[in-house]
């Protein structure tokens, strides 16, 4: 863990073959970097091959791989993941390697048989998932290790990668198929890109040329999904709808009075006359008091009433200072002999079905930033683009198209130190001294923090046959 935290930690590969093929065939790089906060650290990552079989093909959810030597395999790893050249070359030949430490951002890949019975080339699906654990990193573990598995399942039956509504449920079906930790997927395909939410965890994505948005200046930065968080107006008008007898069901610890913002002419003639009044804003709010996502995996205290008497051991309670955010709540009645008289229980609190959205792929894509709630904390959508453009017009990649997984990991990297560079500013020390804290001193300054970059459109591999990549090593 001290050499982990050190600096940003690249990823460690695992049987890179199949999946680096799949990226290079969609003509994708990837990098991801992460820095731990909690001891063990509970992020994960993942980027694995998930190809379908074409229907008619057998052993859709085997592992297979491609035929190639052990050395061929060892020298691709060399080649894209040099620290890990060994951890990739024993994985992917089937041996026993060392066990990377609880900390990794694994590359994983599941090698799924991706050529039909005629030993054609099907179209590949690579998956790229960050998973954020809380309370401990059993759960993101577990998904981390089950995902891949499940959606390349869900795939297989699905049939037709090219039908992006029909991967949209495959993908949501994964989700459920998994039982705390939020999580963010996107399956790329050579026709579009595919995202699944549970979480507060975040992806955006930046096109080339100008922003066509009013009052917006640079490239076009779109968020590919919206954050499952408390914290959201619209995640606690939702919770409050669905539990309405529950004035707890939101707690949140700070509130204040903000100028409510014009939001149309009326508005801006009271604003002028300073009638428009203000509005209260309400952070660090927690679910039931106990959870801050309101769509996770695992976290059956806020799912089952089996568990609600876990629900009541170490919850956040509504202070004098503190406030539920319901309307209109009714008092409390008994609803069982078992459960506590002056409480009302009414679950599910939280989800694990994602919400999920797809978009073709235009041919105008830059990259995707993928991050978990530690990068959000401290950089916005714009920001988080703009200091991965930064790095890649300094490593010429953006110039020439040759996007590769050294420039996408040198931009992983650049958002990482740039989250702890804000974290050690707003406490007033230096990057050094907040990694060097001891790990429950390092969490109240920033969160597990987790980016993945994904470059797209990367001309210089763009759908490049599988002999012509073999024939490169």
């Amino acid at each position: 863990l001290q050499q982990l935290v050190k600096q940003p930690r690249s990823a460690w590969s695992l049987s890179v073959q199949p999946t680096q093929l799949a990226l290079q065939h969609l003509g994708l790089a990837a990098g991801v970097s992460q820095v731990a906060a909690n001891s063990p650290v509970e992020d994960r990552a993942l980027i694995a091959n998930v190809s379908a079989v074409a229907a008619g093909a057998t052993g859709a959810a085997t592992p297979a791989g491609f035929a190639a030597t052990q050395n061929q395999q060892e020298l691709l790893a060399q080649r894209i993941f040099p620290e890990a050249a060994a951890t990739g070359a024993a994985a992917a030949a089937g041996t026993s390697s060392d066990t990377p430490p609880p900390g990794a951002a694994v590359v994983q890949s599941v090698q799924l048989a991706i050529r039909s019975k005629e030993g054609n080339l099907q179209r590949p699906c690579c998956l790229v998932a960050i998973v954020d654990g809380h309370g401990g990193p059993e759960v993101a573990e577990y998904v981390h290790a089950e995902l891949p598995r499940f959606v390349a399942a869900e795939l297989a039956a699905t049939g037709d990668p090219g039908d992006l509504e029909m991967m949209e449920k495959a993908l949501s079906r994964a989700f459920c198929r998994l039982v705390g930790a939020c999580c963010i997927a996107l399956l790329f395909t050579e026709k579009g890109v595919v995202v699944a939410n549970s979480g507060d965890c975040m992806a955006v994505l930046q096109r080339k040329g100008r922003s066509s948005r009013k009052n917006e200046e640079g490239p076009e930065v779109v968020e590919l999904n919206v954050q499952h968080n408390a914290n959201s107006p619209e995640e606690r008008r939702r919770l409050q709808q669905l539990h309405p007898l529950e004035d707890d069901v939101v707690i949140c610890k700070r509130e204040w009075q903000e100028p409510r913002k014009p939001q149309n002419k009326f508005h801006f003639l009271l604003n002028s006359l300073g009638l428009l009044g203000s509005e209260t804003q309400r952070s660090a709010c927690y679910v039931k008091g106990r959870l801050q996502p309101t769509r996770v995996f695992g976290d059956f205290s806020l799912k089952d009433e089996k568990y609600w008497q876990e629900l009541q051991r170490g919850r956040r309670r509504r202070s004098p200072g503190s406030s539920s955010t319901a309307t209109n709540a009714a008092a409390p009645t008994r609803t069982s002999s078992e459960k506590a008289p002056q409480e009302v229980f009414s679950f599910p609190y939280v989800v694990v079905e994602p919400q999920t959205k797809s978009f073709p792929r235009l041919g105008n894509e830059e990259f995707v930033v993928v991050g978990t709630d530690g990068v959000w904390d401290f950089l916005t959508p714009r920001e988080a683009a703009a200091i991965v453009r930064s790095s890649l017009e300094a490593s010429g990649s953006l110039m020439n198209g040759m996007g590769s997984s050294e420039a996408a990991q040198q931009a992983a990297d650049a958002v990482v130190h740039e989250v702890l560079r804000r974290a050690a500013e707003e406490a007033g020390t230096s990057v050094e001294a907040i990694l060097s804290a001891p790990p429950k001193q390092r969490r109240r300054l920033y969160d597990d923090t987790t980016a993945a970059i994904i470059l797209m459109n990367t001309t210089a591999l763009e759908k490049a046959p599988q002999q012509e990549i073999l024939a490169r090593l």
